[in-house]
């Protein structure tokens, strides 16, 4: 775990969350923070559920796909 955390202090952290892509493109589910964040483009994502991270700017440090949607 601690690679993605690298040249981060924890304090920065604001939140992790996960966020499930349809494969039209659209959000099924995410919570509020994901959703206040400019700079995550889900038009450029493919089908799938990621794992986000975002620090106190609101931008993203990390995020993986955990799963893809057939």
């Amino acid at each position: 775990m601690e690679e993605f955390y690298q040249g981060l202090t924890f304090p920065e952290i604001r939140e992790m969350s996960i966020i499930v892509i349809n494969t039209d493109g659209r959000v099924l589910s995410r919570n509020k923070l994901i959703s206040e964040v400019s700079t995550l483009d889900t038009t450029q994502l493919l089908p799938g559920i990621y794992y986000i991270t975002v620090n106190k700017n609101n931008q993203i440090v990390f995020s993986s796909t955990f799963v893809k949607i057939e």
